[in-house]
């Protein structure tokens, strides 16, 4: 579920509401549109919280409410305004200035509340988060995800996710990384963003990729494409290792050595390098659970006749 966008026609009904203007059937609206979705009943709560301080903060001299109504609408300019003309003219010139100065003051608000970035952050380990929308990522460690509190259906990465997008024919998903933004209606996909050069690779469903004014490029399951600099590159898949940060699971397919070799210093944290000419290309078909990096090591080296031992804090293969 997602958090109300702001309507005025809807403010206009809940200031009836509030100043006990409303008829039957507008006080049956308002408790149905609360009812509706969760998100609509925080928002009346917050809307009355905010009516309630400001009916606390009304000035106890008399002001010239037809001024006070001119300098909200130049505020506003929003014509869909107007129904607030319906709260009756026999209230007092305060309350109605309230009234008004209230819309003010909430809209000002809410679109402060729903237009602040919210941040989600991971730290030493993977984190998975449900977006309001019902898609779902998973960030690896020390990657970020951000978006506002409206939530669009467009996010900005910094790091790696997976995304697991629902689909929504009506509102297709933006994932900004760097310069690339790549779009979805209903997919599941892994953004890498590295030093040189971002990966996205797609598990199933299609996505559309747009690097800068570049014209934009689709790619489908079992296909990655890689930006740099240079441009972008759409090969297909060579293996599952994006998958481990989610997945526990090193998967490899005639996997160069260079490749796990990569990964695995990531996921352990501990610097591997490859001492023997050629050894890194070396394919590799083996697919690891929740094992230690010893025990990966040690099967990869094994298959692959070489050995490894430790230097310091470095992993050396020979």
């Amino acid at each position: 579920m997602s958090a109300p966008r702001f309507d005025p026609a809807i403010d206009a009904l809940l200031v009836k509401y509030l100043l006990g203007e409303a008829t039957a059937a507008e006080r049956e609206q308002v408790t149905g549109w609360c009812a509706l979705d969760a998100a609509n009943r925080r928002y009346f709560d917050h809307f009355r919280l905010l009516w309630d301080a400001s009916r606390a903060q009304a000035p106890a001299e008399p002001v010239d409410e037809m001024a006070a109504w001119e300098r909200f609408q130049a505020r506003r300019a929003e014509p869909a305004m107007s129904p607030v003309r319906s709260i009756r003219r026999h209230r007092s010139p305060l309350l109605w200035v309230a009234a008004a100065a209230v819309i003010a003051l909430t809209a000002t608000a809410i679109w402060g509340y729903l237009n602040r970035t919210l941040t989600l952050q991971s730290n030493a380990i993977a984190l998975t988060q449900t977006l309001p929308d019902g898609s779902q990522v998973t960030l690896n460690k020390h990657s970020s995800l951000k978006y506002t509190a409206r939530f669009d259906r467009s996010v900005t990465l910094d790091g790696e996710g997976f995304f697991d997008i629902r689909q929504n024919p009506a509102q297709p998903f933006l994932v900004k990384v760097g310069a690339a933004t790549v779009q979805v209606l209903g997919t599941s996909f892994n953004i890498r963003q590295g030093d040189s050069a971002t990966i996205v690779t797609v598990e199933t469903g299609r996505v559309a990729i747009r690097v800068g004014g570049d014209r934009q490029q689709e790619i489908g399951a079992g296909q990655e494409v890689r930006i740099t600099a240079g441009g972008a590159t759409i090969r297909t898949t060579t293996d599952q290792l994006y998958q481990y940060y989610r997945t526990r699971v090193f998967a490899c397919h005639a996997t160069p050595l260079g490749r796990l070799a990569q990964v695995l210093s990531e996921a352990y944290d501990t610097p591997i390098r490859i001492d023997t000419p050629g050894a890194a290309d070396l394919p590799l078909t083996a697919t690891f659970r929740d094992e230690s990096l010893d025990q990966v090591l040690d099967v990869a080296t094994k298959t692959l006749g070489l050995s490894w031992s430790r230097q310091g804090q470095e992993v050396v293969i020979r």
